[in-house]
């Protein structure tokens, strides 16, 4: 499937709404589409499987690494929790008769009200079944190659603030109601592009095709956004901010540096050593 087809597979994505009601709900919901993890996600996972992957016994290799991506494989058991609450809070919301999506959307005047929590539970809700089926797509294909990187402690921490960055620059800029996950999944993005940035001395090729594979379709979203007005762009944007700065402070840095005797020692130094792996 080439990018052209999954952006507009993508364009589907966090919505805003004019008038906070159950009828006109389904109707005027704008998205956050995910289209930056859509668009992106083949793209650099295959250039990190190539990465890793010998060419010997390619078939072999190449039938490992499918089964460490599947579903409940160990490197991604936050990713998968996140996939079925999105699915779980959607059957809810179906069940409630919108009710869960009323109490949970984001929207200025009640958060003004004192409803706090509208700005992380949007993250959890979605607008219809291809909303739900967009933004999880998205974040099955990018999410667990961000946990594999970073660890789970770092990929909650870059979804939980990618999500609450989303919801306050759209609370910031954007007058109209939204759900969505896709500005914490913008924020996987942006925890992707920061990593290999960072590592581009010992990633070499891979870190730069994987910047232009980002920076790219960042680009196509921008455009997506602008000319799609049902899309929330700020909620995007404050994701792939918050995703990017929390992986900045929270690592991982992988850094070569000479210990005593002039051995070379392999470290673990971000500017907030809170979750640093001892390597």
């Amino acid at each position: 499937m080439n990018i052209g087809r999954l952006a507009l597979l993508a364009a589907a994505g966090r919505r805003t709404i004019s008038t906070l009601s159950a009828n006109s709900l389904q109707r005027s919901l704008l998205c956050n589409s995910g289209a930056l993890a859509t668009t992106s996600a083949f793209g650099v996972l295959n250039l990190l499987k190539r990465q890793r992957r010998p060419r010997q016994h390619s078939r072999q290799v190449a039938t490992r690494t499918s089964s460490r991506n599947e579903f409940g494989a160990p490197h991604r058991r936050v990713t998968d929790f996140l996939l079925v609450l999105n699915a779980a809070a959607f059957i809810a919301q179906i069940v409630s008769k919108d009710r869960l999506l009323l109490l949970g959307a984001k929207d200025n005047q009640l958060i003004r009200a004192g409803e706090w929590w509208r700005l992380i539970t949007p993250v959890a809700l979605h607008a219809s079944w291809l909303h739900l089926l967009t933004n999880n797509y998205s974040l099955n294909s990018l999410g667990p190659a961000v946990e594999g990187l970073c660890g789970r402690q770092r990929f909650v921490s870059v979804y939980t603030a990618s999500a609450l960055m989303g919801s306050v620059a759209s609370y910031a800029f954007n007058p109209s109601p939204s759900v969505g996950a896709s500005g914490a999944i913008f924020g996987l993005g942006g925890a992707l592009a920061v990593y290999a940035a960072r590592h581009r001395k010992l990633m070499g090729a891979r870190g730069d095709a994987i910047l232009q594979s980002l920076g790219q379709s960042l680009i196509l979203n921008l455009a997506i956004g602008l000319t799609t007005p049902r899309i929330d762009q700020w909620g995007h944007l404050g994701g792939l901010v918050g995703g990017a700065l929390t992986a900045y402070l929270l690592g991982p840095n992988i850094q070569v540096v000479e210990g005593k005797g002039g051995k070379r020692q392999v470290q673990d130094n971000p500017p907030l050593p809170i979750f640093a792996s001892k390597l």
